[in-house]
This record gives structure tokens, sequence and C-alpha cells, in this order.
């Protein structure tokens, strides 16, 4: 699916795209919402969810690594490069 094809798809059709084709990343909190952050294919999606009942409220789709600034923090290299290319 390309990132043209998504954006014109209605909210219950990105959600179903993104729980079928989608690989999970990582996740943070704004607010009241819990966002998780999902790959699919060759674009980043966002997924907003409340917290007090749970239900997406929006799906941010993007391309680029600019957006994922919220999320590096969480990365961990431990284990991925050796010692010295660390410090």
């Amino acid at each position: 699916m390309r990132y043209s094809d998504f954006q014109v798809l209605d909210l219950p059709l990105q959600a179903n795209t993104i729980c079928q084709r989608g690989v999970y990343l990582s996740e943070r909190v704004q607010g009241d919402c819990f966002i998780a952050l999902y790959r699919v294919h060759d674009f980043y999606v966002e997924v907003y969810c409340r917290f007090h009942d749970n239900n997406i409220i929006k799906l941010v789709p993007f391309y680029g690594d600019a957006c994922l600034e919220p999320y590096l923090s969480k990365i961990s290299l431990d284990g991925i490069l050796p010692k010295e290319q660390l410090q």
C-alpha cells in the first residue's frame, strides 16, 4: 500500500490496514493520549488513543525521519552496536 492510498481511506479502514500490515515500533504519551507508532511499508503512522475510553481519535501518517524525534530517547542501542562505538 502506498502512502497516497492510505490517506484516502476512512479511519476504520486505515486502522484495519495498520492491524494487518503495520509493524509496531514504539509508543509515547502526550496529554490524555497514548500514541503508538507503526511502520506501514515505506511510511509511518501515529495512532492516537484516549486513555479514558481507549478509542482511536486520529491517525497521523507521515514520511521521513523528522517526526520520529519524540521516540528516539526510548531506543536503546545496547546489544546492537559494540560498546566502543557507543562511547
